[in-house]
């Protein structure tokens, strides 16, 4: 008879547990990337202000309509009522108004925001701010959209070496009815 003095167990190869190891680690960050990627877009959906978009001067003739009337002028469906419009020197971290300017002085700011609060029964919707020169020309056009009802948001020019006059800010739903306007004198 044979008498055996030690056994040795052949080892399990160590690949198997790696391999399962790796696995889970890829399926746990694939599950968290896209937890985020899902987060993110969410939050962008729910943002209440787009940034504002730079703007260049256009000269594209308008007609020239009295100022300082805010409040709906509903022509057709899926037009927009404005809520507030205010003209001011800046917005702060919450994107609201700093102020409510009605007279700007180019020496001490040249750069002018225009703050709109406005509903719809229909979203999403393209609107734009349009700025009007004293001569009644187009200064700037900017378009803008709404992703929920009701919406603030800003657009913003500079008017740096710009007429001094009396200018004005209009709201203007897709088809381009003015839903609201404010004027504001610059000298």
């Amino acid at each position: 008879m044979t008498q055996f003095t030690g056994y040795a167990r052949k080892p399990e190869p160590r690949w198997f547990n790696i391999g399962l190891m790796v696995l889970v680690i890829v399926a746990i960050i694939l599950v968290w990337s896209l937890y985020y990627a899902a987060g993110q877009w969410f939050e962008h959906l729910t943002t209440s202000a787009p940034a504002a978009p730079t703007t260049t001067l256009l000269a594209v003739k308008a007609a020239a309509q009295p100022a300082d009337q805010v409040g709906p002028i509903l022509a057709a469906a899926g037009s927009i009522k404005v809520e507030r419009l205010v003209v001011a020197s800046g917005v702060d971290e919450n994107n609201q108004p700093v102020d409510d300017l009605v007279e700007i002085s180019l020496a001490e700011n040249s750069t002018v925001y225009c703050f709109s609060r406005q509903a719809t029964a229909t979203v999403p919707m393209a609107f734009k701010h349009v700025w009007v020169g004293p001569s009644g020309q187009v200064a700037a056009e900017i378009n803008l959209a709404m992703s929920r009802s009701p919406s603030n948001t800003y657009s913003y020019v500079n008017l740096a070496g710009a007429r001094k006059g009396h200018w004005e800010v209009q709201v203007r739903d897709g088809v381009g009815n003015i839903a609201g306007r404010r004027g504001f004198a610059v000298d």
